[in-house]
């Protein structure tokens, strides 16, 4: 088992190297090479499964749920059985290892500075599926207009 689990992460990574995109998406903080490839894939090579970032988040389920009634409309978290599962757990975990770098230490940028101000206002954990969505549709735009990631000035 060990083997086989070897060798498609070889073949997995031999995939990642022809695809110019998937090294752009692993400039995003938190992002590997394995969430490069499924972002890849899920947003449909130029980003055009979706017609904006928000589409693309909300089907890989880190939006969060609406409920309206009434006229009263009310957000909830992001429920666990929407998008797609296994992307938005791995995004999320990537989003929480960045979160927890960035809890420990002066903002280096202005993203940095974005997400410890979330953080004190809202929690470490859903300061983490924000940056997720956030990643998501940075991604969603990089392939969608084929340009490279541009990380945020320093502070």
């Amino acid at each position: 088992a060990e083997k086989h689990q070897a060798k498609v992460e070889r073949e997995m990574e031999a995939q990642i190297k022809q695809q110019p995109q998937c090294h752009q998406l692993m400039a995003l903080e938190g992002v590997g090479p394995k969430n490069a490839m499924r972002l890849y894939l899920m947003l449909g090579g130029q980003g055009k499964n979706f017609s904006h970032g928000r589409e693309a988040s909300a089907c890989i389920g880190v939006t969060p749920k609406q409920y309206s009634t009434g006229g009263v409309v009310t957000l909830g978290g992001i429920g666990k059985n929407q998008g797609n599962k296994r992307l938005r757990s791995s995004l999320i975990q990537g989003a929480m290892a960045v979160v927890k770098v960035v809890n420990k230490r002066e903002p280096r940028n202005h993203k940095e500075k974005w997400l410890k101000q979330l953080i004190e206002r809202i929690g470490s954990r859903r300061a983490a599926v924000a940056l997720a969505n956030k990643t998501i549709r940075t991604s969603w735009a990089m392939l969608k207009h084929g340009e490279a990631y541009q990380a945020p000035q320093a502070v």
